[in-house]
């Protein structure tokens, strides 16, 4: 054969016409039609024809190929009806195309079918679903191609966006697939005109890409959908049935379980057991038809999780310490100590300390609603200095089973721990072998500290619980000592002239006919907050003689100077010792009350705000004030004895290291970042009120097996498929802390309210001099 193109002789300069004729001529003269002798030549399988189109097909000729195609294009398409010829071709091109490109045929990982009996929680790392979008552009790339076309008018696409392609076929090894649904309830949706929508039960027409309608039916699942509307996405293909997302959280919980227990095992070199915190749950199993063996019952059960200290902080603490000997040994030392007041009251630092806290809460109302700087020849601090921060890290929680056992009770705290050690995988003796950190309420606390007392003397460390060191969780000690002091300064509601904490409320348009306190914690710290800055506001408007001028957003532009100044003199006047110590706080009890209220709010708003910080440092401080102060709040027999308590142990009884360890991991971020610290405790709430309110309400979790088996151990999956809706729509997920604002209208309205009654006696001085 062959090896160059055969040699033609150049022909002579004529015009295109001239040409065109003598082949039109040619062909004629062969009985040949253009038409013909295009197809003739395309498929002439001799030795001159195929050199002649070697190189239709390739780089090399292809610009004179698509010449060709396009001229084609141009005169058929010229009118109408050519115009729909050419489209069905191209059609039908393109379906030959699409039904020739699909996903790779198997069970994942070496195909795209994922089994949801076996589906485990990578599945929805960002990881795992990068690699199924470049699996779908690489094996359907014109498919992948012609929608980024119609979509994003020929742009780039944007992989990281994640958008979607048509469903690929999938392979027929999904016979055993739990997507039939044969006799399902769901086939069959009647419409509410008497209508209704039959399932197709051809296998061809019914499948579907498992990929993403696996993980459809799970965030619809966790978004709380319906199930009729579950069944209509399922009958319209976008995600798959409901009894396909409850086979997959099953199997994410027995992968969560077995996790759970490989955590335990994995740590059994260390000295110390995952911390757990743990709390009390109350939820209602209800039955809308009731009948003698099924009627809505009521379960006690108690839930928690795990989490373990940062490896940095485990580096720098010494593990003899925390052995369950040392535990031991230190806490019978405790029952001896001499215990005096400057154990557990404020130190020097700590009142050092204090003023600097409230002359930055000060400045952070007058930058907020008043004033704003022009300078910065002097540093206008809106945050107290740190004492001790917590550097953030991945506290590595795990979520434990909810157990039906209440923590209430001696018994029920017992129930509690077998199923914790059931859980976790390790016998009795090995769960008891190392000292276990227990975080909860002040209640299961005391109850665990009770049941510990009364194994006492016992053979051995499983059953005399001498390795658990109870410590009682920052939050419900926060949100219990503010609302007793919240109580203690809310007023008589139904005294007019009454200046309570209700009046302040009730002049910034909240109602204030009862104090919000344990139906809503967080509303009521936003109270607190509300009438705290209000409160200052006015004082600082009373030291600079402006309670008459009207506040808007329109900031006064001030110097540094001024502003600081601002704030020294209001301090000093309200604030500082000499105010509780001046004629005036010690002639008027109005006053004195005011001046009580401004402190002990701050106490709240500062122990609140270092544990959004993470600063364990200032959280300690304000407890060294509580424990005073507890002491004559009344109805609080219980914090005024364990906090002193706390206190005491934590700086004189435990171990370095031990004492160490609990301060640092009091609290955590569960996302990793600074500034979004909480309690081990709160986060615990939070959970708490996605599984009893979110999934529970919402009518999907209300069978208490499923609740305990599925919803509680992939809680957090749950949470998380949540942000991925907003990441599949394109958006940024942001956790950001709640900002507390006070609108103008608000504060004018307190402040017209401040100046009519006179909430501080020595109005009338001030404006006369």
């Amino acid at each position: 054969m062959s090896e160059t193109p055969l040699s033609t002789p150049r022909a002579s300069r004529l015009p295109m016409k001239d040409k065109l004729d003598g082949i039109f001529e040619i062909l004629l003269k062969f009985n040949l039609t253009p038409k013909s002798f295009m197809i003739a030549f395309l498929e002439d399988d001799e030795e001159s024809s195929a050199v002649r189109r070697r190189y239709y097909g390739t780089a090399r000729g292809w610009d004179s190929t698509l010449e060709l195609l396009l001229a084609i294009k141009k005169t058929t398409a010229s009118h109408t009806e050519g115009k729909g010829l050419w489209e069905e071709f191209i059609l039908a091109q393109a379906t030959e195309i699409v039904s020739s490109q699909k996903p790779r045929s198997g069970i994942a990982p070496d195909g795209a079918y994922y089994n949801s009996s076996k589906l485990s929680q990578s599945f929805f790392s960002t990881e795992e679903r990068q690699l199924r979008n470049n699996s779908t552009i690489e094996r359907m790339p014109f498919l992948y191609r012609l929608l980024c076309s119609k979509l994003q008018g020929n742009k780039d696409y944007n992989v990281s966006r994640g958008e979607r392609t048509a469903d690929p076929e999938v392979d027929p090894a999904e016979n055993g697939s739990d997507d039939e649904d044969v006799g399902d309830a769901l086939d069959d949706l009647d419409n509410l005109d008497g209508s209704a929508f039959k399932r197709h039960r051809d296998p061809d027409v019914r499948r579907t890409d498992r990929v993403e309608t696996l993980g459809n039916s799970l965030i619809f699942l966790a978004a709380g959908v319906t199930e009729r509307v579950s069944g209509y996405l399922n009958y319209i293909g976008l995600a798959s049935s409901r009894r396909t997302a409850h086979a997959a959280l099953n199997s994410l919980g027995q992968e969560s379980a077995d996790g759970l227990t490989e955590r335990f095992k994995r740590d059994q070199s260390s000295a110390l057991m995952p911390i757990l915190c743990y709390d009390n749950l109350d939820f209602q199993e209800k039955v809308h038809m009731k009948s003698v063996e099924r009627t809505s019952t009521m379960f006690h059960g108690t839930w928690g999780y795990i989490h373990s200290p940062p490896a940095a902080l485990l580096e720098n603490l010494d593990a003899a310490q925390m052995s369950t000997e040392v535990l031991n040994t230190a806490l019978h030392a405790g029952t001896k100590l001499t215990i005096k007041p400057e154990m557990f009251t404020p130190s020097r630092a700590g009142t050092e300390h204090w003023d600097s806290m409230l002359k930055s809460q000060i400045t952070r109302v007058i930058l907020r609603y008043l004033a704003k700087p022009v300078d910065g020849h002097v540093g206008l601090h809106k945050d107290p200095p740190p004492v001790n921060p917590i550097t953030p890290a991945d506290p590595r929680i795990h979520v434990l089973k909810l157990m039906v056992a209440s923590d209430n009770s001696a018994a029920g705290v017992g129930d509690v721990l077998t199923g914790v050690i059931q859980q976790s995988g390790l016998t009795p003796e090995e769960f008891h072998s190392r000292v276990q950190i227990i975080k909860g309420d002040l209640g299961s606390c005391n109850i665990l500290d009770s049941l510990r007392r009364q194994r006492v003397p016992a053979v051995g460390h499983q059953d005399n619980l001498d390795n658990t060191l109870a410590i009682p969780g920052a939050a419900h000690t926060l949100w219990n000592i503010a609302q007793a002091i919240f109580l203690a300064h809310w007023g008589n509601e139904k005294h007019s002239r009454d200046t309570g904490a209700w009046r302040t409320l009730h002049s910034l348009g909240i109602p204030s006919d009862k104090p919000i306190t344990k139906k809503d914690f967080n509303l009521m710290l936003c109270h607190v907050q509300k009438v705290h800055e209000a409160t200052l506001l006015y004082l600082v408007l009373l030291v600079v003689n402006r309670t008459n001028a009207a506040l808007s957003d329109d900031l006064l532009q001030l110097s540094s100077e001024t502003i600081a100044a601002w704030v020294d003199s209001t301090h000093d006047r309200f604030c500082s010792r000499e105010a509780f110590q001046s004629d005036l706080a010690r002639s008027s009890p109005a006053h004195m009350n005011l001046l009580l209220r401004i402190r002990d709010f701050a106490t709240i708003l500062e122990a609140q705000s270092s544990m959004r910080d993470g600063d364990y440092g200032r959280l300690i401080y304000m407890w060294e004030r509580w424990s005073v102060m507890t002491q004559g709040l009344g109805k609080m027999p219980h914090y005024s004895r364990h906090l002193p308590k706390l206190l005491v142990q934590l700086k004189y009884v435990l171990p370095d290291a031990l004492a160490q360890l609990v301060k640092n991991t009091m609290l955590l971020s569960p996302t990793g970042s600074s500034g979004h610290f909480m309690a081990t405790d709160q986060y615990l709430e939070v959970l708490n009120y996605w599984l009893k309110y979110f999934f529970n309400h919402s009518g999907i979790g209300t069978n208490i097996d499923r609740l305990k088996d599925v919803f509680s151990p992939n809680i957090i999956v749950l949470k998380s498929l949540l942000d991925l809706l907003k990441l599949e729509s394109g958006a940024r997920v942001i956790h950001q802390s709640h900002h507390n604002q006070i609108s103008w209208d608000s504060l004018n309205n307190f402040r017209r309210m401040a100046n009519r009654e006179q909430i501080d006696s020595d109005h009338t001085a001030l404006e006369s001099g």
